[in-house]
């Protein structure tokens, strides 16, 4: 089968019914805004589309939106615990909110939509940067994988060499 997700944040009750009548099986966010770099704007945003009701919004984690690339003013970003907190607390308090309201079925019990790898020009991206380094992923790493755990000495990050670093 194909699961179609529609992007929205979700927080409009007739246009997520309209979504649902289209045959969409749930929403992701592709980012909350400007304000979305702090950790309970992101829940807050979250829990308001949980009650606005009649589609999910899976957990959309950002960092973010900072447009600096389009308006040349910079807005902050999320700091990389601020982020971890935000992936915590779609796996611990979230995701089974979205089970229970919604008799959550096996492909969503565990899906979090990270927002984005790279969108540079709107600034909200994971990959590793000079904004503070590997963190965003560490974060991610930590929160759901078991196997390297969650101490952050129990892995490795490949930078690149200074030879790379002059092409």
């Amino acid at each position: 089968g194909m699961i179609i997700l529609m992007c929205d944040q979700g927080k409009d009750a007739a246009q997520n019914k309209k979504f649902a009548a289209i045959g969409a099986d749930a929403m992701v966010s592709y980012t909350f805004g400007e304000a979305s770099y702090d950790a309970q704007y992101q829940k807050d945003a979250m829990e308001a589309a949980l009650k606005a009701g009649s589609l999910p919004l899976l957990p959309s984690v950002g960092v973010g939106f900072n447009d600096i690339g389009w308006t040349e003013i910079r807005t902050p970003l999320a700091t990389a615990d601020a982020h971890k907190e935000v992936y915590q607390w779609a796996k611990d308090t979230y995701l089974p909110k979205i089970g229970e309201k919604y008799k959550s079925q096996d492909w969503f019990d565990n899906f979090v939509f990270a927002t984005t790898w790279n969108e540079f020009g709107e600034g909200h991206y994971i990959l590793p940067t000079n904004v503070c380094g590997f963190g965003y992923l560490d974060g991610a790493r930590a929160t759901f994988s078991s196997v390297a755990g969650t101490d952050d000495k129990a892995h490795f990050d490949v930078e690149p060499t200074i030879t790379q670093k002059k092409r």
